[in-house]
């Protein structure tokens, strides 16, 4: 299951058509929760617009922390933010290569050790 915000599917609707069409999408409403569940692998990928710094950094921390990895969208829109779960990195660069087709310039914020 991947998490893609309203505002990002809005912003970023061709990049949907790089989704299996089988894959569920969801909104939970929160950030810290949504970042927990990447981090213990609940949730596959998740994608935030319009984040601040304090939003994501803990977040971003745990994701690492358990294996996990999270990129920087530059170019983009203000913060936004893409992580992969540890057992879904494989996800990390077609998302990448996919943004990048797109126009978006896409930076590695951390990459996990644990595994």
């Amino acid at each position: 299951m991947i998490h893609l915000t309203p505002r990002w599917r809005k912003k970023r609707p061709r990049w949907r058509n790089f989704l299996p069409s089988n894959i569920k999408q969801r909104t939970l409403g929160s950030i810290a929760l949504e970042m927990a569940w990447v981090a213990t692998g609940r949730l596959d990928a998740a994608a935030w617009y319009r984040t601040h710094d304090w939003d994501v950094a803990a977040g971003m921390l745990i994701i690492q922390e358990s294996g996990g990895a999270g990129c920087h969208i530059m170019n983009g829109g203000k913060g936004e933010i893409l992580a992969c779960s540890a057992h879904s990195l494989h996800l990390l660069q077609p998302l990448r290569d996919c943004l990048e087709d797109h126009g978006a310039s896409v930076g590695i914020v951390n990459e996990g050790t644990s595994r």
